[in-house]
């Protein structure tokens, strides 16, 4: 996970069509790996970003509801693995890594837009990244070999970023 995460091309493709079919297909499996087969992949263009603090609503997501359910379930797959460390050694490795890769791609992107946008894309990296990789390390668990955060790693390695959530739509640029 930590080759596949060193890899990825933060933030790339933002504002181009490169990649957005491999994108949306991510999603859209990630969606129906947490039974929330219904959901629409709205594409954005950069210049929303400004006003789409306004659209967002992370309560009114039926995709959020899983996605927020699942740190709890990886805590509880590493307590009952005697693991509780891994949670630990796994944040302190990854974070530093991702984020200055990732605050670099945003940056070159984004910048433009201001550091609230820079902020929100680098926190999405690497709550994604993170929880991918935890998942990753407890996926000898019952359960764990289906991981969510990794299919949605994929639209990262496409370039593009999952902004946010809102009913059943999902935000990409």
């Amino acid at each position: 996970m930590l080759n596949r995460l060193s890899e990825i091309p933060w933030f790339s493709a933002v504002g181009s069509q490169q990649g957005q079919a491999e994108a949306e297909q991510a999603v859209k499996e990630a969606g129906k790996l947490l039974q929330t087969e219904d959901l629409q992949v709205v594409w954005l263009n950069k210049d929303k970003l400004a006003s789409l603090d306004e659209e967002l609503n992370l309560a009114s997501s039926p995709l959020w509801a899983k996605l927020a359910e699942l740190p709890g379930r990886i805590k509880d797959k590493a307590q009952q693995a005697g693991r509780e460390s891994v949670i630990t050694e796994v944040t302190d490795e990854l974070a530093e890594g991702v984020f200055h890769e990732a605050y670099k791609g945003a940056f070159e992107k984004l910048e433009p837009y201001g550091l609230q946008a820079i902020q929100l894309a680098v926190g999405t990296a690497l709550y994604v990244s993170l929880l991918g990789a935890l998942w990753e390390q407890f996926n000898d668990t019952p359960g764990g070999e289906n991981n969510p955060y990794g299919l949605l790693l994929k639209v990262f390695e496409t370039g593009h970023w999952p902004v946010g959530l809102a009913g059943n739509k999902v935000y990409m640029i």
